[in-house]
């Protein structure tokens, strides 16, 4: 007699459950609750995108704090970010001479010793404050430009006679 009361009380879970509603009720019930499902299902089918683990797409917007040179007066910022492979420089500068056009590069070496440039930038033109902006995509990988071996400088003008850099930015090393 025990035994019979046990395997009752052990089916009795399963009649229950059966007399629950099934999967399409519930949607004709409450119909977000199956896209939600759906939704969730699908999103974890999805294998993780291979870029994610790309090196170059890992890497987090770099700031890179620009200091005049000798005495120029101009300062600001570049913040470099990675761009389908290759690198967006967006600059922010202050303390131009109003209204006054200059050139800007990716160089090698410091702001101590520039070396060669290896991209060009977008040119700014300060505003009446002596404020300007431009944003650039040079074809350089992020992880070349932010290897610790580069800076962004813009000189005193712009075109074949621009002279030398007014304001400069070391692009630190990334850790990879």
């Amino acid at each position: 007699m025990k035994l019979s009361r046990y395997w009752l009380l052990l089916g009795l879970p399963l009649a229950l459950g059966a007399c629950g509603m099934n999967d399409t009720e519930a949607e004709e019930d409450d119909p977000t609750d199956g896209a939600a499902a759906d939704s969730a299902a699908a999103a974890a089918a999805v294998p993780p995108s291979p870029v994610a683990t790309d090196t170059a797409a890992a890497m987090a917007p770099q700031m890179v704090p620009m200091a005049a040179v000798a005495g120029s007066g101009v300062s600001g910022e570049a913040i470099l970010t990675e761009a389908a492979g290759q690198t967006q420089v967006a600059v922010r500068l202050a303390g131009f001479q109003p209204n006054s056009a200059h050139s800007g590069h990716v160089h090698q070496g410091t702001c101590d010793a520039p070396g060669a440039p290896v991209a060009p930038l977008q040119d700014i033109t300060a505003d009446a404050a002596g404020a300007g902006t431009a944003t650039s995509t040079v074809a350089i990988p992020t992880s070349i430009a932010m290897n610790g071996q580069h800076i962004v400088a813009y000189h005193q003008a712009s075109g074949e006679n621009m002279g030398p850099p007014v304001v400069c930015g070391a692009i630190p090393g990334h850790a990879m």
